[in-house]
């Protein structure tokens, strides 16, 4: 499951729900909601959408939320940095993760999530030699 990409664009435009994210000079990530049930996945993406994070469509039991570092920072309520492999980790006290916390959502949304989880770029193409 592909979870992080990093885009530079001008502008941006979510899949489905006809919103557009301003990418101006902003670098934007991308994580990946894994949703308890697939039946919640409105809900949960209407929540996400109203954060400012645009959403992807629903793939088996998860989509793709894309949002600036800022956001993700801001909403989650931790610090983001950069992996030496190129993807993003949380940070947090217990130290470096791919997963974010989810305390900082309200339950009704939490007890939905099973995980939010950045992927790390593969080991191997151009990008990798």
């Amino acid at each position: 499951m592909w979870a992080r990409c990093e885009y530079t664009p001008a502008f941006f435009k979510s899949q489905g729900n006809g919103s557009k994210l301003s990418a101006m000079n902003e670098s934007l990530t991308s994580a990946q909601i894994v949703l308890k049930k697939t039946s919640d996945y409105e809900k949960v993406r209407d929540f996400f959408e109203k954060a400012g994070f645009t959403t992807g469509p629903m793939v088996a039991n998860n989509f793709a939320i894309t949002a600036p570092l800022k956001t993700f920072e801001s909403h989650f309520d931790t610090r983001l940095e950069s992996t030496p492999q190129g993807g993003i980790q949380a940070i947090a006290e217990e130290g470096p993760s791919l997963e974010l916390q989810l305390e900082s959502l309200p339950a009704a949304i939490r007890k939905r999530i099973e995980t939010i989880i950045f992927s790390q770029p593969p080991d191997f193409g151009p990008f990798n030699p």
